[in-house]
């Protein structure tokens, strides 16, 4: 895996490969998921997934993937059924 990080305002912290596809993985610590991280990325790669681990539960809401952070070890399995 690598990160990204954008003129030093924003940065995610994992990116990573699926089949094709490029995958960013930003991880919050707590419940307050807010980034402008994430939509910095997605304003300028237009990736059609995004992944967010945190405490709160799974989700998945226009492209953006929602783990809790127990679930991470599950990304690429759950990479491969959204295709």
């Amino acid at each position: 895996p690598y990160y990204w990080t954008s003129d030093a305002t924003a940065e995610i912290e994992f990116v990573i490969q699926s089949g094709a596809k490029v995958v960013p993985v930003e991880v919050k610590s707590g419940t307050n998921v807010s980034s402008k991280s994430m939509l910095v990325y997605r304003q300028h790669y237009k990736p059609g997934t995004l992944i967010r681990a945190s405490l709160k539960n799974i989700g998945f809401e226009e492209g953006l993937l929602s783990l809790p952070l127990f679930a991470v070890s599950e990304i690429t399995r759950l990479l491969s059924c959204l295709d």
